[in-house]
């Protein structure tokens, strides 16, 4: 069984001015396309955020773990993959920024 989990940070407009980036919700689903529907969806209505409190979201840094769990004799193995997106416009620094900081 496989399973998708998405975090990172989220980037947005700040209410007086500015911009930054913000941890962003943790996300899962049962395929890479149900996430990434999701994870779009969640930003172009601002619930990405997980607590910031943006005017407005444009971008997200995000890690995608795919999670293998498979049974064989009645143990369970494990296997993860990461997988690194960018959803919306983010730039060179804001990407930067987002890896050193998820």
């Amino acid at each position: 069984m496989k399973t998708y989990t998405s975090k990172g940070i989220v980037w947005g407009d700040l209410w007086l001015g500015g911009k930054c980036g913000y941890k962003a919700k943790t996300v899962t689903a049962a395929t890479k396309q149900k996430l990434l529907a999701k994870v779009k969806k969640m930003l172009d209505d601002g619930s990405l955020d997980a607590g910031m409190g943006f005017a407005s979201l444009y971008g997200a840094y995000l890690t995608i773990k795919v999670t293998d769990t498979k049974t064989i004799n009645g143990k369970e193995y494990v296997h993860a993959d990461y997988d690194d997106i960018v959803i919306g416009n983010l730039t060179n620094e804001e990407i930067e920024a987002s890896i050193y900081n998820a």
